[in-house]
């Protein structure tokens, strides 16, 4: 099966190859990739959209295939295409996964290629994110979220201002999505049922 891995994060490229069904994957990264990508014959590409250039090269190779399965590793929750992740689903083979990667899921997502539904189909385009907290929530450093009690819990550090900066991301996050919460004294933050 050939791959193309399309990142310019050296971090998540890393973990990427990492997992032993992308060793022998084809690394393009450059301004003539689509190119490349024509003359190939990819199985799958892995497109990380935390860059412009890489959602530009994504739509290029989508027009050029739209049936392309496509592995999209983001930051972001925020959805593309104005019609919504359902759109996507049933016009592309297209999955999602939010960094920081968990190795398992890449490796689950490529042995199961054709079988695999993207977890965040319902998500009606990330518009209700309450059940994906703990995936969004795996990206700060300083907090952990229990799913159980919905608490959002500050991990034991001795610096406080790098806490204080992500619980200020955190809570914007959450107004931004109107999830109820409130902020504890101890810098903890309690998700309101």
């Amino acid at each position: 099966m050939k791959k193309l891995l399309i990142d310019n994060d050296v971090h998540t490229l890393t973990q990427l190859l990492l997992v032993s069904d992308l060793k022998d994957s084809n690394l393009l990264i450059s301004d003539n990739t689509l190119e490349q990508y024509k003359n190939n014959d990819i199985d799958l590409v892995i497109a990380d959209f935390s860059h412009s250039h890489n959602k530009k090269l994504l739509d290029e190779i989508t027009e050029y295939n739209p049936k392309q399965n496509v592995l999209i590793i983001s930051n972001e929750l925020d959805c593309k295409n104005k019609d919504g992740c359902v759109h996507c689903t049933a016009n592309y083979n297209r999955r999602r996964l939010l960094k920081p990667i968990d190795i398992k899921e890449v490796y689950t997502f490529l042995e199961n290629l054709d079988c695999t539904i993207c977890k965040y189909e319902e998500s009606q385009c990330f518009s209700y994110i309450k059940p994906y907290l703990d995936d969004i929530l795996r990206s700060y450093q300083y907090y952990n979220f229990d799913k159980e009690k919905n608490l959002i819990s500050k991990i034991n550090t001795h610096n406080n201002t790098y806490v204080l900066q992500e619980q200020i991301k955190i809570h914007h996050l959450l107004e931004k999505y109107d999830i109820d919460h409130t902020l504890l004294d101890n810098m903890n933050i309690q998700i309101d049922n």
